[in-house]
């Protein structure tokens, strides 16, 4: 007896579920990865970041989750998240990511300043074993080609911090061109600017 529609549709859902399954791990893990790469990429001090802990009220790394939000005063804010609920969709169902690295002049000290670079990670494409992620208003892609694979997600974070510094490095990338990898400025350095 043939199978009905209803039937060959099931079948056909459920030998595609372990797929579904594998993507679905994947893309949930891809920014805890990503994130520890990076905090061993540049070598960030382990345990927590004195300044954004007490500004956050919960136990803040160095290299941590971010999102942005809108302020009060309509300008962006960056709010730290936890690994739960950093992944989401922008409004065209594409996957992002945000981290942010907290910056010391001296290790431990506590400064008026905030200075953090954030910076939005973009899920470009994906299939059951490789990512290539994009950083938000940076040019060219970053492949993780073996999402099973620490090394991977290593040369991912090298390639993805070497971006960053270089763009901070072109003398033609002035201030207000980098704001939108995220850069936050704090009350007291407005001032001393102006």
């Amino acid at each position: 007896m043939p199978l009905s529609a209803y039937e060959e549709l099931c079948e056909l859902f459920f030998k595609e579920d372990p797929h579904r399954a594998a993507i679905d791990r994947m893309i949930r893990e891809l920014p805890v990865r990503m994130r520890e790469a990076i905090s061993d990429y540049i070598a960030a001090p382990a345990g927590i970041a004195v300044m954004p802990t007490i500004v956050f009220g919960r136990h803040t790394a160095y290299v941590d989750f971010y999102r942005p939000l809108v302020g009060h005063s309509g300008g962006q804010i960056w709010e730290r998240c936890d690994p739960d609920h950093c992944l989401g969709l922008d409004l065209e169902g594409r996957y992002w990511f945000g981290i942010g690295i907290y910056m010391e002049h001296v290790l431990g000290a506590m400064t008026t300043m905030f200075p953090m670079i954030h910076f939005i990670f973009c899920v470009k494409a994906f299939d059951e074993t490789s990512v290539e992620l994009v950083i938000k208003n940076l040019d060219g892609s970053i492949p993780i080609k073996n999402a099973n694979d620490p090394a991977s997600y290593a040369d991912a974070a090298e390639l993805a911090i070497d971006r960053i510094m270089n763009h901070l490095k072109t003398p033609a990338a002035a201030f207000e061109s980098r704001r939108p990898i995220g850069f936050r400025r704090s009350a007291s350095w407005r001032r001393e600017a102006v």
